[in-house]
């Protein structure tokens, strides 16, 4: 009998006691997943209410590949596209952003000034990216449809900087 109480106490020790440790590791290992850029996240509701914050050493770091830094294109231009859209001084924009450029064309409401909706257009892409982008703005709704012909344009490709130049001439021309 008192073996086998010894056994189960024994069994119950190691049961609870790899329990705590296991919950102790999963803890941490759910803190160290959060901090890791090449984690795949879920989708948190609270995502855009969140602070952006990461921590490194250089030893955690210092053995990886050279990351190369690179920005969505896609997101901004959709973002600088969203934010107009929500003046009433504009009914349609399309937004191009290259490694240099941003391009905005739009149509505007009638009611609004010229002027004012490209300074609008301008600061509202000047908020969103960075500094060095050149911007260039274009009331013109024609150009529109120049810019949709470059949504599947590479950044690399010497054809498509060849149009994008095109265009930047005809909006710094008619704009």
């Amino acid at each position: 009998m008192r073996k086998i109480m010894m056994i189960i106490f024994i069994t119950c020790f190691i049961l609870f006691g790899c329990h705590n440790d296991n919950q102790r590791l999963s803890e941490r290992e759910h803190i160290n997943n959060q901090l890791d850029p090449n984690s795949k996240q879920t989708v948190d509701p609270d995502f855009d209410k969140r602070v952006g914050f990461v921590n490194y050493k250089r030893d955690q770091v210092k053995h990886e590949e050279q990351r190369q830094i690179t920005i969505d294109r896609f997101a901004l231009a959709d973002m600088i596209t969203r934010i107009l859209l929500q003046n009433e001084a504009f009914e349609e924009v399309a937004t191009v952003v290259t490694n240099n450029d941003v391009l905005i064309a739009y149509e505007k409401n009638e009611e609004y000034d010229e002027k004012e909706t490209i300074n609008y257009a301008r600061k509202t892409a000047m908020s969103v990216m960075p500094r060095f982008f050149d911007i260039h703005v274009s009331d013109n709704p024609n150009l529109i449809d120049d810019l949709q012909s470059l949504h599947n344009s590479l950044t690399t490709d010497k054809n498509d900087q060849n149009v994008v130049e095109q265009i930047i001439h005809e909006m710094n021309h008619n704009g």
